[in-house]
């Protein structure tokens, strides 16, 4: 039992000390050291910067560098991207009036948008 709690413990701090970039990420090995990895955040620049950032993290550890072979991002939301930017800015506008009470309604989700990024690592 002691053991069981010690592993489960190690388990936890090893979860806590992982990089966003990692828990937000899925990454895939490819032949040559070659890799695809695919993010998704609520905004298109967070999801870039987790692929990115796991892109980094994946090559620094092999001490190497990555380079970039190619990158998409995608909206993949529950409604239009444009319908969530005239809620924003109808929540601005009525901020301004109402207070921040009026900045709670939101169609926007965690994971809205998709980074899929190919990179190979090399020296």
């Amino acid at each position: 039992m002691k053991r069981f709690a010690m592993c489960a413990a190690l388990a936890a701090l090893t979860t806590a000390c992982t990089p966003a970039a990692l828990k937000h990420s899925a990454i895939v090995p490819m032949p040559d050291n070659a890799y695809e990895v695919t993010s998704s955040a609520d905004s298109k620049d967070q999801a870039l910067q987790w692929a990115l950032g796991a892109a980094d993290i994946t090559c620094s550890k092999r001490q190497m560098r990555y380079v970039v072979t190619g990158q998409t991002i995608a909206y993949k939301g529950k409604v239009a991207e444009s319908t969530n930017d005239a809620i924003d800015t109808a929540q601005q506008i009525g901020s301004v009036f109402a207070g921040p009470i009026a900045g709670v309604f939101t169609l926007r989700g965690d994971h809205d948008y998709t980074a899929d990024l190919k990179f190979r690592c090399e020296a």
